[in-house]
């Protein structure tokens, strides 16, 4: 069992099975009981040529921290953009059947109405078919029978689900973008 610091996140690991953690990037059992002692968090921790853990200057802490405050300050002006690129696509609308051009809301109030037909299918059997649904260029379109209504409903759902995924995986990728490049880095693709 030994200690390891990751060289790059500064993450400092205490009694692992240290042949797990390859060097490079991981420092295996270096001498920071010192700063830990001073409650030196990892961050301002410096690992010189040598291998040798120290603290770093104040004058490398306000340049780090500076940093950090304007990464933090990056992501979070990114996660606003991807939230409002979702909004955007979502409110877009779907498309039903595919490639027919018939393109349906997907409006907050859109979306319950879609689950409350979509219930309905399935748990009234008075229910009389076709059904009228309007599309998003105020025309109508008529879904024949519940197999419609469930191809409809679950369109909207995926599309709904897909953006939001995407979304997510964007998110993460900037969630773990280490400098503020790596951030702007992150492309936001989607259509």
């Amino acid at each position: 069992m030994g200690n390891v610091l990751n060289r790059t996140t500064k993450q400092y690991l205490k009694s692992i099975h240290s042949p797990s953690y390859i060097d490079p990037p991981w420092l295996h059992n270096p001498d920071v009981q010192s700063l830990i002692d001073g409650g030196i968090p990892t961050r301002h921790w410096k690992i010189q040529g040598d291998d040798t853990v120290v603290e770093m200057t104040a004058a490398e802490k306000t340049a780090l921290d500076n940093e950090t405050a304007s990464l933090d300050a990056r992501k979070q002006a990114r996660y606003i953009e991807i939230d409002t690129q979702s909004g955007a696509l979502i409110s877009d609308g779907f498309e039903y059947p595919a490639s027919s051009g018939n393109m349906f809301s997907l409006s907050d109030r859109a979306q319950a109405k879609i689950v409350a037909l979509y219930s309905r299918s399935k748990n009234d059997p008075s229910l009389t078919y076709p059904v009228e649904v309007s599309k998003i260029d105020e025309g109508k379109h008529q879904l024949a029978d519940a197999a419609a209504v469930e191809g409809w409903f679950f369109a909207a759902f995926d599309r709904v689900r897909s953006v939001l995924e995407a979304g997510t995986d964007l998110k993460d990728q900037v969630k773990a973008a280490a400098t503020r490049s790596a951030v702007d880095a992150v492309t936001d693709s989607r259509t």
